[in-house]
């Protein structure tokens, strides 16, 4: 007879959740599927042909629908998934679990036959060491300790001792598992080769305590996710650990430990820009293991004036205990001739009171028409000295996160920025507006409120991701003086970001400014809004899926001549780039599935991704008169979080509503950059951003 244990699943509630939350996911899910069945048809025809038809296609998606949405399945927070649902958990249920838990590990498979078999020869043992993983990881969803901080209120105020600090090579060990070891000798040569990160260069740059400081958990929380931002450091976590005295009690003194996980930081890469022309660079993100930046860039356009460019770039670690970075960097191409120096600090924490930076740099840009077939308009060269300087005070409302809510702060800052033309177009009342001399100041003030809550598998594939939450409302205003007037100018944004386990991320955020000249006329002007939502991730099984959804109107008022704004590539249309896609009112919607597989293949992580996109541009006219672009990708990823260069990407690509052709095909490889969530913090006074001319974003 079993034994029933004392607590019952309360399966009922579980399965109306359930329900509703996959309800939610397949309305978006269907609508990519349903919206992607065009291109699939270009790729796949004459199979879609016999299969796809259009009742068929209708009968195929309301079953997938339905078994989807009645699946039984949920987020666990063991390694095992169960294939059966239990009314009442029981000893006789639970020695199932264990046994049936105990068989799926221990069943061999082929990747253990194949284990089995090099295991007999010491060449093969290496090889198949490096491609199949040594043992079977459990996957969790979400992993608590990802999530979840430590509970540091008992140790709060104490005075902290000791500060060590652990500097992990790239293979092996990792931040949350130091005692796992390199599988192979590759792994070992590579951590040769690899020059580690300075521990005395964490303790002395990154940290935002010192021995002998009380211990604050926010600042705790705070250098451990800037340590996270480094580009030469893939996670890290701070543990705090108590001292005993010799009698037995807790001391009032605590020791830290600093644990980082270095990631691989030689770059090379390389790219094609047309039929014979292209790119090599070589990039040192941990220059010695003192945290510098180094890049190195040789550019080759046999068809331009130039034929050889090359670009360079330094940027360093933090300064001493300042947290200011210094940063150079010069162009020498045919378009583009810059030399650029800049030494800024920003609010890297909600508990720091002071940023600044100042900017010198000289820059020549080649001006090329707006619109490919315009044969009119010349090219022609400009050149402008910048010289820029801002600082920012924080005022703290709230010191202490004592409510898990966020720090709040009123902010106030001030910049000054100068533009002197040394080679330009005539200037008239009606002409080459942009090209103007001009001096502006700026002031702002706002109010910010900010907190951060650790998660995964959103842009990374399983690395610490840290999700800003919060809210921001500024208040720019200042005066510009150019060569034909003065203006004023006056800007407000707004943005709010919320995340919850039942629904998800979703920031969004609204902009409108706009200069005033004398004769209270707005020039300039610009009104934008966006929105970003993700949702939590869905666990089914060993595979992880998250569904992406972000969005963009920009609206130019009074812009001057040659301005634009794009939904070009990672702007709007996600692959693709076209004049078309330019305009002074612009918009577009596009979302994403990902699903993240539990393969693994050289250590690299995979995911497939299906996405579409669409979207509108107008110069003038309203934006109701524009084409409709639509964009379609699905294809797949990978990416190894032990490295530090892009995700690379294999895609297929639908692109409809264009003038030179109705549609484009695309087959292409490719990369995505390491992307973040926009903060809520507030930094130097600018004008609303709208892409002007030919710099780029």
């Amino acid at each position: 007879m079993n034994k029933q244990l004392v607590f019952d699943q309360n399966k009922g509630s579980l399965k109306k959740d359930r329900i509703s939350f996959f309800k939610l996911i397949l309305g978006l899910l269907n609508s990519i599927f349903v919206s992607c069945l065009p291109p699939f048809r270009y790729f796949f025809d004459p199979i879609f042909r016999l299969i796809f038809d259009k009742k068929l296609s209708i009968a195929f998606f309301v079953m997938l629908s339905y078994l989807l949405l009645f699946q039984e399945s949920q987020a666990q927070k063991a390694p095992y998934f169960p294939d059966y649902a239990i009314d009442k958990v029981t000893l006789d249920s639970i020695d199932r679990m264990v046994s049936d838990y105990d068989k799926e590990i221990n069943d061999t498979t082929t990747t253990d036959r194949i284990k089995n078999w090099a295991a007999k020869r010491k060449w093969t043992k290496e090889i198949v060491s490096w491609v199949i993983s040594s043992k079977k990881e459990p996957v969790f969803c979400p992993p608590p300790d990802v999530l979840h901080y430590p509970d540091w209120k008992e140790q709060e105020g104490k005075i902290m001792g000791k500060i060590s600090v652990l500097t992990l090579d790239v293979f092996g060990a990792k931040a949350t598992d130091t005692l796992r070891k390199t599988r192979n000798w590759l792994e070992r040569a590579a951590n040769t080769i690899h020059i580690q990160t300075q521990s005395s260069v964490v303790k002395r740059r990154y940290l935002l305590f010192e021995e002998g400081d009380k211990l604050n958990p926010d600042l705790i929380k705070d250098t451990e996710r800037i340590l996270r931002q480094l580009r030469a450091i893939g996670d890290a976590r701070i543990y705090v650990k108590a001292r005993q005295r010799e009698d037995g009690t807790t001391s009032d003194t605590v020791d830290i430990e600093v644990i980082t996980h270095d990631i691989w930081s030689l770059i090379p890469s390389a790219g094609a820009s047309g039929i014979s022309s292209g790119w090599i660079q070589l990039q040192e993100r941990n220059l010695l293991g003192f945290g510098h930046n180094v890049e190195g860039e040789l550019i080759y356009s046999p068809d331009s004036e130039q034929e050889f460019g090359h670009r360079a770039k330094f940027e360093s670690a933090y300064l001493g205990n300042s947290f200011s970075v210094l940063s150079a960097e010069y162009w020498n191409t045919y378009e583009r001739k810059s030399y650029n120096a800049a030494l800024e600090r920003g609010f890297l924490s909600p508990s720091m009171r002071w940023a600044g930076g100042v900017e010198l740099g000289y820059r020549r840009w080649l001006a090329l028409p707006l619109m490919e077939n315009d044969t009119i308009t010349p090219n022609f060269f400009y050149s402008y000295l910048l010289t820029d300087g801002w600082g920012a005070y924080s005022f703290p409302i709230k010191k202490k996160n004592l409510d898990g809510k966020g720090r709040s702060a009123i902010i106030t800052a001030a910049r000054f920025t100068n533009y002197y033309f040394l080679n330009r177009p005539e200037i008239s009342a009606d002409t080459n507006l942009l090209y103007q001399n001009h001096t502006q100041m700026l002031l702002s003030v706002g109010l910010t409120k900010r907190k951060y809550q650790r998660d995964y598998m959103i842009y990374g594939f399983g690395r610490t991701e840290d999700i800003p939450i919060g809210r921001r409302a500024v208040l720019t205003f200042g005066k510009s003086n150019t060569d034909l007037e003065t203006r004023y100018y006056t800007g407000v944004e707004l943005s709010k970001g919320i995340k919850t386990n039942k629904i998800g991320y979703v920031r969004a955020s609204l902009a409108l400014g706009s200069y005033m000249t004398t004769e209270k006329e707005f020039e300039q002007g610009v009104f934008e809004s966006k929105f970003t939502y993700f949702t939590p991730l869905l666990c089914l099984r060993k595979w992880r899926l998250r569904q992406f959804l972000r969005g963009r109107f920009t609206k130019g008022i009074n812009r001057f001549e040659r301005e634009f704004t794009d939904i070009n590539s990672s702007a709007g249309i996600w692959g693709i780039r076209d004049n078309q896609l330019r305009g002074t009112e612009v918009g577009f919607i596009g979302t994403e599935s990902v699903f993240f597989t539990p393969w693994r293949f050289l250590d690299f992580q995979w995911a497939f991704f299906a996405r579409a996109d669409i979207g509108v541009a107008t110069f003038g006219s309203s934006i109701s008169q524009s084409p409709i672009f639509q964009g379609y990708n699905i294809g797949f990823r990978m990416y190894n979080e032990r490295f530090s260069f892009h995700t690379l990407q294999i895609r297929f690509g639908f692109y409809t509503g264009f003038d030179d052709a109705p549609y484009y095909l695309q087959t292409v490889i490719d990369n995505v950059p390491r992307l973040r969530i926009e903060d809520f913090d507030i930094e130097k006074p600018d004008v609303i951003y709208f892409h002007k001319g030919n710099e780029g974003r």
